[in-house]
């Protein structure tokens, strides 16, 4: 998308990322409108057979456990359909990161459900122009999961991650 805040005429949704994208308008088209000073941003984290999605908090701050981490820098990257690969469309400083999915009501974004959430100061959206595809992919970087963390399962910096 070019603005992810939501349909708009010739932005109407995100191109590639999957086939749920094919035929139905996921949160993510919502990740940088600002809404009473900040933006919910929402991304499918993987989960276990029979698990709702969370956030495993405890790979972004090792022995964290409780229900949301401040203060968390976030980057957001997509398939860019015009090249292969995905590059950084974005990101937020000083946000909070859910563990479980939180629910929204509000029309404006569709009520789509959020992990996220920061300060409208804080989001920064890279021009369409300016993206291009240079994130790695292979072992210690993005795989079919939305999230990549800093932190291995064991809570200690990946090794051999670019």
């Amino acid at each position: 998308m070019k603005w992810y805040r939501g349909p708009q005429p010739g932005d109407e949704k995100p191109i590639g990322g999957g086939s749920y994208n094919e035929n139905e308008l996921g949160g993510e088209a919502y990740n940088f409108l600002s809404l009473n000073g900040y933006v919910l941003a929402y991304f499918q984290p993987r989960r276990g057979k029979n698990q709702l999605a969370s956030i495993t908090l405890e790979r972004i701050e090792a022995g964290f456990n409780g229900k949301a981490l401040n203060d968390v820098s976030v980057v957001f990257v997509a398939t860019d359909p015009r090249h292969a690969g995905q590059c950084i469309v974005g990101w937020y400083s000083d946000a909070t990161v859910y563990r479980d999915e939180q629910f929204s009501k509000d029309k404006r974004r569709a009520s789509f459900s959020y992990f996220l959430k920061a300060r409208t100061v804080n989001a920064v959206l890279v021009p369409e122009a300016r993206r291009a595809p240079m994130i790695p992919v292979g072992k210690g970087a993005f795989g079919q999961a939305n999230a990549c963390y800093a932190l291995d399962i064991n809570g200690r910096p990946k090794q051999d991650a670019e």
